[in-house]
């Protein structure tokens, strides 16, 4: 009787599996990463469409910007965003949203260190009107 010089469906499915988590590991890295960079990128569009609705508030209110971030909603932006990272309004007024008087400017940031993974600062990115947005890319 001859044996069959084949794989045995076992030795195929054990192969596979191995293949299989390889992949897993090597790929997974890539997309946790890519993820990261993903949000980082929503946060700085989050952080320039609150720029712009206190740029258009600045226009509106004799060159003065909105001293709270709440005062920009709904005429300027319907919403404040939140940073995705966080899952939280990261942007409220006190902490990362500060407006200054003499003269008249204002900074907005994404504060709490979730964009630390991408080697990023704690405060990072952030807008102030007169050196512009800083997202550290």
């Amino acid at each position: 009787m001859q044996r069959s010089r084949g794989f045995s469906l076992i030795e195929l499915m054990v192969v596979i599996s191995i293949m299989v988590i390889l992949i897993a590991l090597f790929a997974g890295r890539n997309f946790t990463r890519a993820r990261a960079r993903a949000m980082f990128t929503a946060c700085v569009q989050n952080i320039k469409t609150i720029a712009t609705a206190n740029q258009n508030f600045s226009t509106e209110n004799a060159g003065h910007y909105a001293a709270t971030i709440d005062l920009l909603t709904p005429k300027y932006v319907r919403s404040i965003p939140t940073c995705p990272s966080a899952g939280f309004a990261t942007y409220a007024s006190g902490t990362n949203y500060a407006r200054a008087t003499n003269p008249d400017n204002f900074t907005v940031m994404c504060g709490g260190g979730y964009h630390t993974s991408l080697g990023k600062s704690p405060n990072c990115p952030q807008f102030n009107c007169s050196t512009g947005l800083q997202a550290e890319e």
